[in-house]
């Protein structure tokens, strides 16, 4: 299993641990410090094997996962985030429906997904967790890994996912087996960053993969959309207003043209407004 680290010494003991309390044990446990500038490497160096220390000069998070793709030998692959845990049982539920030949992804999630995982339902929006799966080692390196391109950091695995279910089927665990941490994209900056990671991904699938120029109009609206009520509710109107304006240039709406021209608003009024509906509830 693989863990990419970069400045993760405050908390990468509780991922490594988690995943050495496994009631199905991990064969080999990679962690890969991406160019950290603190004691990463010092604190992963004090653990003996099954746990392994690789080192990178900083590359983001794919290319660490790549490195330590690379290192692995089991046929299945784990990923886990430096920043989140697994539950004890989280390899002994997910390995018995590794058995199946044409799953290539086995993830858990928080709640049951109606339907089996299709591309459509996946290009409209990214289910899966990354500190969730299992990868069938043989679909990961057909598809080539992880998108090392820094632009997509962000939805890199979004990225991967998206290609790996050309070549098989995805299946669940109804329940989440991980402590998730969300990722930190409050500030406006990194929030405007993750809209371009998101519009660089669309453009990057719709060049492989047979996509409809309806669904890729769409997934662009859809994203502007997002966003654009994102920053919204972030009170940053102009960030806001052009998201929704490029989303108009792209496709006419009624529910468009009112968000657009909400940011038009003062934000103390939006402010007024909710503190009245938060006195009402």
């Amino acid at each position: 299993m693989i863990i990419p680290a970069y400045n993760a010494a405050e908390y990468i003991e509780k991922a490594i641990n988690s995943v050495l309390e496994q009631t199905y044990p991990a064969a080999e446990i990679f962690v890969i410090d991406d160019g950290s500038s603190d004691n990463t490497a010092e604190v992963v160096s004090k653990y003996p094997p099954p746990v392994y220390l690789l080192r990178q000069e900083n590359g983001g998070p794919a290319s660490a996962r790549n490195h330590g793709a690379r290192h692995a030998t089991g046929d299945w692959l784990a990923f886990l985030d430096a920043d989140d845990t697994w539950l004890p049982e989280k390899l002994e539920k997910q390995i018995p429906l590794t058995e199946d030949p044409q799953v290539v992804l086995v993830h858990c999630c928080s709640k049951p997904i109606d339907s089996p995982i299709t591309f459509e339902t996946l290009w409209q929006c990214n289910q899966i967790i990354n500190s969730t799966v299992l990868v069938r080692r043989l679909s990961f390196e057909n598809v080539g890994g992880f998108n090392e391109d820094r632009t997509l950091i962000g939805v890199e695995d979004y990225n991967l996912w998206l290609r790996l279910l050309s070549l098989g089927s995805f299946t669940q665990i109804p329940y989440l087996l991980i402590n998730y941490t969300p990722s930190h994209n409050s500030l406006s900056s990194q929030t405007e960053r993750f809209v371009k990671a998101e519009i660089r991904n669309i453009e990057i699938i719709s060049q492989i993969l047979p996509i409809s120029k309806n669904q890729i109009l769409k997934k662009h609206v859809d994203v502007l959309m997002t966003y654009g009520k994102i920053f919204v509710n972030m009170r940053d109107q102009k960030k806001a207003r052009i998201l929704f304006k490029s989303a108009l240039d792209m496709q006419i709406s009624a529910t468009l043209i009112a968000w657009w021209l909400i940011t038009f608003i003062p934000t103390h009024f939006l402010d007024i407004r909710r503190h009245i509906r938060t006195i009402k509830a």
